[in-house]
């Protein structure tokens, strides 16, 4: 649900974004109301939040907190052995 929000920045009072919260376990269930609001959300602002705090979805965020994990590890490497995954010419791009 949207409400007209607001909060005060440096000072000023500045509207808030009326962001919908779309609840990723119903899109899972496709459920007809919840992809219509992800249809509606995605037309009119383009941004929405996605809700993944619920038994349906406690393995994609522990996911995440690996992949994180794993990128952190990457780019905590070294340049050199960076750069040996380098692509030039690129593979996927011209």
């Amino acid at each position: 649900m949207c409400n007209k929000r607001t909060a005060i920045v440096d000072g000023t009072t500045v509207e808030i974004a009326p962001l919908e919260t779309i609840d990723f376990a119903s899109l899972v269930r496709k459920d007809p109301g919840e992809i219509a609001q992800l249809l509606k959300s995605s037309q009119t602002h383009g941004f929405f939040y996605v809700d993944l705090q619920n038994d349906a979805t406690n393995q994609i965020l522990t996911d995440m907190k690996d992949v994180l994990h794993l990128v952190e590890r990457y780019f905590d490497q070294p340049m050199a052995v960076k750069m040996k995954d380098d692509r030039w010419p690129s593979q996927t791009h011209g």
